[in-house]
């Protein structure tokens, strides 16, 4: 998976799962992989289906239909956040065609399966250090 440092937001605090679904998508936006409806496809989704992955990290993702072009977005939650009664320290937004899709999951998944990386990503101090893990 190839994440530079720019797709990184560093020691955020949130309230709830909700914000940092907001945030995500925001964060996407931003960078230009969604159309603005795609906030609203992501909470839905929520509601139906849980986006915690696993090992403290949330993947949070939507329909296709509001996608621009494929990306992934990093979030670090050093002090966690609830999702579904899990501490969650890494968020996941992703953006991806139909073609990427299963891929882009797929990166995430491996790079995460390994609870030591999530919690060396977690305590990191810079964005370069998330990218160099996520990139290995």
């Amino acid at each position: 998976m190839l994440v530079e440092s720019k797709q990184v937001l560093m020691d955020v605090k949130l309230r709830n799962n909700k914000d940092g679904i907001v945030l995500a998508v925001e964060f996407l936006y931003d960078l230009g992989y969604v159309k603005g409806l795609y906030i609203k496809a992501m909470i839905d989704y929520d509601s139906v289906q849980s986006t915690y992955l696993g090992n403290g990290v949330a993947l949070i993702y939507g329909p296709s239909d509001y996608v621009l072009k494929s990306g992934v977005v990093v979030i670090q939650v050093s002090e966690g956040v609830d999702f579904d009664n899990n501490n969650v320290i890494m968020i996941f937004g992703v953006a991806s065609n139909p073609k990427d899709h299963m891929q882009t999951l797929s990166s995430i998944a491996i790079a995460c399966s390994n609870p030591e990386h999530v919690i060396e990503m977690g305590k990191s101090y810079t964005a370069q250090n998330i990218v160099d893990i996520l990139n290995s």
